[in-house]
């Protein structure tokens, strides 16, 4: 049996090849994908090119730098002042754990959710009860004291038992999920979106007692530690999916598992996020899977950015452009080293990873997150013990065991050639 330039066997690759071809959407031919792609970014460059002339909020210094003028600041108006006022009024102050049990009068699925790490059908009495308690506490980090009553569902030990076996992140994420699905059939939600869109942001938080996620991060958390909540929001106003990232990896080794693993069963069309949680590789790898991504990016003039087609004329922007030597790394922005000894090889390993993005992105953020955590002395739980802390404590999803099959694949692809290199990128 011959094996592929990566090492896998055929047959070994056709067992993973359908599965992991359809979780990504991707086909199994990428010349059609990557000529597309390529196709419309020349298109957005030469568009980019004929209206820069008449734009007055768009220059090009000598350098080729490219530069958006401000928009200027929009006063409101004394209506829509007088609009907020009254509304402010209208709030009702409301106790958040009633409003808590409310909810989940409203969608009896929202606490079915909260299910025993035992798999026991068994239901605790009152278990409603104890989670909106505990869902408090954590939500405000005022412990368990303020929350501790006389009455059986409210008692330190009950608390304690339910916050042990029943609040983990899966079942975060499915209670999450009959939220969004409500909040969706709300009139008012809809006329804001229609759920597609979502923007990714981390909220930097300092941790100031002894926790497995929190690290140093001088420039956020100075001599302290400190942790990332990384949250995904649609344009209906309700998070989509969530993460605790430890203070020291950057947001974008998380922003494609995030993105790709939603609690509920609809993943967002379009991708808005800072700088923070952007980078080159993420950008290429998120728009091959098929999002449309919008990052807002910082210190544009200093951007580097990308083109495949070397003899197109962009105006202005052509010296500002970096040329690759083949289409797929100029979409992944994986640039070809003037040491490789073979663009080939290159080019193989590019698309594979086209095909394991999603995993690997994953893969890397939980290596990551797990080597940042090393820390000694170490607590000396047992081993299982640690592992289990470890795995409960982060949305992460789990890379199933037959994706590090996948790079299989394109290896051997018959990906046509392009014209060689202009060397600006070597």
């Amino acid at each position: 049996m011959e094996a592929s330039p990566l090492g896998l066997s055929d047959d070994a690759w056709d067992a993973v090849k359908g599965p992991a071809l359809s979780s990504l959407l991707l086909p199994e031919e990428p010349a059609a994908l990557l000529e597309g792609h390529a196709t419309d970014l020349d298109e957005a460059w030469r568009t980019v090119a004929a209206g820069i002339g008449a734009n007055t909020s768009v220059s090009v210094d000598s350098d080729g730098r490219l530069h958006l003028g401000e928009d200027d600041a929009l006063e409101d108006r004394a209506s829509l002042t007088d609009l907020k006022r009254r509304l402010e009024a209208m709030m009702p102050r409301v106790d958040l754990p009633e409003q808590i049990l409310k909810v989940m009068s409203w969608h009896p699925g929202f606490p079915a959710a909260f299910t025993s790490v035992t798999g026991g059908n068994t239901r605790l009495t009152d278990l409603d009860v104890s989670v909106a308690a505990l869902l408090t506490a954590h939500s405000l980090s005022i412990g368990l004291s303020p929350v501790i009553d006389d009455v059986p569902a409210l008692t330190r030990d009950r608390l304690a038992r339910v916050d042990q076996h029943y609040l983990r992140p899966d079942n975060y994420a499915a209670a999450n999920a009959v939220l969004i699905n409500a909040q969706a059939e709300i009139a008012l939600a809809r006329a804001w979106g229609g759920g597609m869109v979502a923007a990714v942001d981390g909220v930097r938080f300092v941790v100031p007692v002894r926790s497995i996620d929190a690290r140093p991060n001088p420039k956020y958390f100075a001599r302290k530690k400190g942790v990332t909540w990384l949250n995904m929001i649609s344009d209906q106003h309700v998070g989509l999916a969530g993460r605790v990232v430890s203070g020291t990896p950057k947001d974008t080794l998380h922003v494609v598992g995030l993105v790709f693993n939603p609690d509920n069963d609809r993943r967002p069309e379009l991708l808005i996020t800072d700088q923070g949680s952007y980078s080159d590789v993420v950008f290429g790898i998120v728009t091959l899977l098929g999002f449309d991504y919008r990052p807002v990016l910082a210190d544009l003039p200093d951007a580097k950015l990308w083109r495949i087609y070397r003899g197109a004329d962009y105006a202005a922007q052509n010296s500002r452009l970096v040329c690759s030597a083949m289409p797929v790394i100029s979409l992944t922005t994986l640039s070809i080293s003037a040491l490789a000894v073979d663009n080939s090889v290159t080019v193989c390993a590019a698309v594979a990873a086209i095909v394991t993005a999603v995993p690997a992105t994953d893969a890397a953020s939980e290596a990551f997150t797990k080597i940042s955590r090393i820390e000694a002395p170490t607590c000396s739980l047992p081993a299982d013990i640690a592992d289990t802390l470890r795995d409960t404590s982060s949305a992460a999803v789990d890379t199933p065991a037959a994706w590090p099959l996948v790079p299989v694949a394109l290896a051997a692809s018959s990906w046509p050639p392009a014209p060689a290199c202009c060397g600006s990128c070597l």
